[in-house]
């Protein structure tokens, strides 16, 4: 008072107050100053302030809370507004990216993006709050993050938006993907340590004893026959037993590859019957079929085959003697069911529960007595719902077990037939066209019929054929600037060339027809006789040409093997790493197929796929390998083959297909 100085008159602030009861309490406290002449009075007025205090202390609390939650909470939790500024960065967040929350409070989000996201990102949102298209908001997805120091890492983001008072917030959720990647790697390192280490000796063994078997190395004793057998049926299960294990994995993984096209199911299902004849022949057992129409589903061909045979081998196993497995497929509105029926025991109810679970037994002596992993319907079972279809069963003691899955019809229009003719006749006179037809297919080989230049190339570009007869009076271009023009084609190198024409083969060069591999000239009027011996002679001399094939394989016993079933196919060129394989394919050598293993000691078979590519373009590539084969490296191959999944005839038909086309 006596200084003058005023602390507290005309402000307002926060004391305690004192009751009469002694206790204290929160209290606003304003002082005013009046002057009434020459007397001043201070006039003040309070107000409690306890249920305000109360309020702001309990909202406070719970700020606290939740920030405690934000901050313990494994994911990264990151607000942004609708500029992309930065409000809020969790401790998760901090750990993540390796900054401390003030270091980019404040800051646009971008820094934690590289590029492409770090320009697109402005844009982005600009453009999100124009027009409300969303690209990622609402969404998950994986994406690339980028640390304080600068590395780059995998990491999966789901963005929310929000209102906070009026105004737009964007919350993002991070997690780091880097551990569940290197698991990942590891596991599957480990997965193709498993197939390579374990199905190429297995295929080594099965092979072997195949072939002692089926007596290529002269006849056994009875006695050892038996124990080739014994060891034959087990290394067959030990495989059954790998294979189902990987495929599970494979599957539940979501990295099964599945190559989905319109398939004839009854094709399939008789295909089926005629794989496991012989096996159920082994129980005494007989299969059936009823099937009257033809149906078409949209599904991995081998993988449903895969499931049919699985139905109709454990029908064959649960049969008695004598009986007869009944598969069919009827129609039930959109869909196709198909049908294994067998006049078994039926399955026990304690069981039935627990049919499709993995490794599922009815009881332990099953797995002794018929054999089987307990794998196969939980495998089919998941493969079946990879089509949009359902496995499903019915069972009693009476009337045996019927196991069924449904799948979505396609259409019913028949998938036209892959065309499997040897011989092209280009001819422009239709009655000498079709005379040639008669000729030819009297002797059982298969044609088709070109009018024209235009129609013979557009056959030519469609379909192979061994053997092309040519008129060289064509009304669109001149026969033998056609066959110059073919022979350009690499793919059309292996084609046989008959000339059946009016125009004398003195009329033109020897020398060019040889330098056109023409390798017959037939003058009209035809003489059928020499026409079919021709033809005869050209085919047979396609049969005798030795194809020149290059094995890429470490394991000796497979390249023995493989030597072994193709040896009269033609010569075989062995080299046993990727090192080896890049020098061979850097000379000057024409091969007509080349076999190749995935993993290799010094690399992988994809290093070694550009070469072939650069080098050899048009040369059919056979991936046979212990490794599954993923879709994108399917697609730059001709063929994929996993070792243990396929036999001897399978490797060689697949290598006597590729080398006839």
């Amino acid at each position: 008072m006596t200084s003058g100085q005023e602390k507290i008159i005309g402000i307002g602030r926060e004391v305690s107050g004192l009751r009469k009861d002694g206790s204290t309490f929160p209290l606003d406290l304003s002082i005013s100053k009046i002057n009434l002449g020459e007397e001043v009075i201070f006039a003040g007025i309070v107000r409690d302030i306890s249920e305000k205090r109360f309020h702001q202390e309990e909202l406070q609390q719970s700020q606290d809370r939740l920030q405690s939650i934000v901050d313990n909470v494994y994911e990264g939790i990151i607000t942004i507004d609708a500029k992309g500024t930065i409000n809020s960065f969790n401790l998760a967040a901090e750990k993540i990216f390796g900054y401390k929350q003030d270091e980019v409070l404040s800051k646009n989000v971008k820094m934690l993006m590289p590029e492409p996201y770090h320009s697109e990102h402005d844009g982005y949102l600009a453009n999100y709050m124009n027009t409300g298209k969303e690209k990622i908001i609402g969404k998950g997805r994986e994406v690339k993050g980028r640390k304080k120091d600068g590395n780059l890492f995998p990491l999966f983001l789901a963005v929310t938006h929000t209102n906070n008072h009026g105004k737009p917030l964007f919350v993002g959720m991070v997690k780091d993907l880097t551990e569940q990647k290197r698991l990942e790697r590891l596991k599957n390192e480990f997965i193709s340590t498993v197939s390579h280490e374990l199905r190429t000796p297995l295929t080594s063994i099965r092979g072997s004893l195949s072939l002692i078997d089926a007596g290529v190395v002269g006849t056994v004793d009875e006695k050892v026959s038996s124990l080739i057998q014994i060891a034959l049926n087990n290394s067959e299960r030990l495989i059954l037993l790998i294979n189902d294990i990987l495929d599970i994995e494979k599957i539940e993984s979501g990295e099964g590859n599945f190559e989905l096209e319109k398939v004839n199911l009854n094709e399939l299902l008789r295909d089926s019957i005629k794989l496991n004849q012989g096996f159920a022949r082994e129980h005494e057992v007989f299969l059936s079929e009823d099937n009257k129409d033809d149906f078409f589903v949209y599904v991995d061909k081998n993988r449903l085959q895969q499931v049919i045979t699985n139905l109709i081998s454990n029908a064959v196993k649960y049969s008695p003697k004598g009986d007869t497995i009944l598969i069919s497929t009827i129609k039930m509105n959109r869909h196709v069911r198909l049908k294994v029926h067998d006049n078994g025991s039926g399955i026990p109810k304690s069981f039935k529960k627990r049919i499709f679970q993995k490794f599922a037994q009815a009881d332990s002596s099953d797995t002794k007595q018929k054999g089987g992993t307990g794998l196969g319907l939980n495998i089919s079972k998941s493969i079946i719902e990879k089509f949009g279809g359902t496995l499903g069963f019915q069972s009693s003691k009476e009337t045996g077990t019927t196991f069924f899955f449904d799948l979505l019809i396609s259409d019913n229009n028949k998938r036209k037939k892959e065309d499997d003719s040897r011989i092209l006749i280009v001819e422009d006179d239709y009655d000498i066209a079709n005379l040639l037809s008669t000729i030819i297919q009297e002797e059982n080989i298969n044609c088709d019929i070109a009018h024209s230049a235009e129609e013979a190339k557009a056959l030519l570009s469609k379909n192979k054929y061994q053997i092309m007869t040519l008129d060289l009076m064509l009304p669109d271009q001149d026969g033998l600037e056609l066959l110059e023009e073919l022979r350009k084609d690499v793919t059309l190198k292996n084609l046989s060339v008959i000339v059946i024409s009016a125009k004398e083969l003195s009329s033109v060069s020897l020398e060019n027809s040889c330098a056109l591999e023409i390798v017959d000239w037939i003058n009209k009027p035809i003489n059928k006789e020499y026409l079919i011996g021709s033809l005869n002679t050209v085919i047979k001399e396609n049969e005798k040409n030795k194809a020149h094939i290059l094995h890429v394989e470490d394991d000796p016993d497979i390249a023995n093997l493989v030597n072994i079933l193709v040896k009269d196919l033609g010569k075989i060129d062995l080299v046993v790493n990727k090192k080896e394989a890049l020098l061979q394919l850097k000379k000057d050598i024409s091969y007509d197929i080349i076999l190749l293993d995935m993993l290799l000691p010094d690399g992988s078979a994809e290093e070694i796929l550009p070469c072939i590519k650069e080098n050899y373009p048009s040369i059919p590539v056979v991936l046979f390998s212990a490794q599954e084969v993923n879709h994108t490296l399917k697609e730059q191959v001709t063929k994929a083959l996993v070792k243990s999944r396929t036999t001897n005839s399978l490797l060689l038909k697949t290598i006597k297909k590729i080398l006839n086309k």
